[in-house]
C-alpha cells in the first residue's frame, strides 16, 4: 500500500485509506463516533504497524534478505537461495561451471525440487534463460523449473515460459513461494 517513486519518495495515502478501511469494515468502529478516542486508536494502531513494519525489515537486513543492486551474479545467486531458506525451502547454489544452467536446487519438506536460474539482469531476461532451465529440470529430475530475476522478462520468454510451464518470477516473490505454489 506505500508507494516508493523513481526518486525514493514514499506516498502513504493508500495505506491510510486501508487502515481506514479496516477499522470502519472489518473491526466494525465508527471513527467518528470515537472521533476524539478514535484518532488516539487511529493513531496507537498506525504506530503499532509501523514498528512491525521496522523491526521486519530489521530482521531482513540482519539476515541478509534485503536486495542490493551492487552484488554480483553469484551474490546474487545466494540471495535467491537465503529468500528460499527463510521461506522454509532446503536450498543449495550449484557449481559455478558445469551446472546446466541450474543455480540453485531447492527442496520443499514434502520432496518436492525446483530448478532455479538465477538472472541479475540490467535488462530484461530473453528465453534463452527458459530453454535453459526447462532442459537443467529434466537433468536434474525437478518438478518445477524457475527463472528468477531483479528485472523483467521479454516477450518472447513469457510466451515460451507459458508453453514451458517454466515460472518466470522476481526474487521478491521467493519470500513467498510456498504460497504460489500452492
Amino acid at each position: 500500500m506505500v508507494i516508493e517513486d523513481d526518486y525514493g519518495n514514499k506516498s502513504y495515502d493508500r495505506y491510510f485509506k486501508e487502515i481506514e478501511y479496516f477499522m470502519d469494515d472489518v473491526l466494525h468502529m465508527d471513527l467518528e463516533r470515537y472521533s476524539i478516542s478514535g484518532n488516539k486508536l487511529f493513531n496507537t494502531i498506525n504506530e503499532m504497524i509501523f514498528d512491525y513494519m521496522e523491526q521486519k525489515e530489521l530482521d531482513a537486513i540482519k539476515n541478509g534478505l534485503v536486495y542490493d543492486e551492487t552484488i554480483n551474479p553469484i551474490e546474487y545467486e545466494h540471495f535467491c537461495k537465503d529468500l528460499l531458506e527463510h521461506d522454509g525451502w532446503n536450498a543449495k547454489v550449484t557449481q559455478t561451471t558445469g551446472d546446466q544452467g541450474v543455480d540453485v536446487i531447492a527442496t520443499s519438506d514434502d520432496g518436492l525440487v525446483i530448478a532455479i536460474q538465477c538472472k541479475k539482469y540490467s535488462s530484461p531476461v530473453g528465453n534463452k534463460a527458459v530453454q535453459e532451465v526447462f532442459s537443467a529440470k529434466q537433468h536434474y529430475n525437478a518438478d518445477i523449473a524457475i527463472v528468477v530475476t531483479n528485472n523483467t522478462y521479454t516477450k518472447s520468454a513469457k510466451e515460451l515460459a507459458n508453453t514451458t510451464n517454466v515460472l518466470l518470477l522476481h526474487h521478491d516473490d521467493l519470500r513467498n513461494l510456498s504460497d504460489l505454489l500452492k
